[in-house]
């Protein structure tokens, strides 16, 4: 997965992460990718980090 998240780096994507039996949705554009996360902006504007363990699926948003 870290190696999608860096092609994927400066560009708006939708993330599928499984949290135990929940499985969340989230978007963002990706600023900085490491070794155990990778860090967002939101649609909120808000610094999220997500764990790269967690998420099992990313998917770069075609802009409109």
């Amino acid at each position: 997965m870290k190696e999608i998240a860096n092609e994927l780096k400066n560009k708006k994507c939708r993330f599928v992460l499984s949290v135990g039996n929940q499985t969340i949705f989230y978007h963002g554009l990706i600023l900085e990718v490491n070794e155990n996360s990778v860090k967002i902006l939101d649609k909120f504007g808000k610094v999220v980090y997500l764990n790269l363990n967690s998420i099992s699926e990313i998917q770069e948003v075609q802009q409109k």
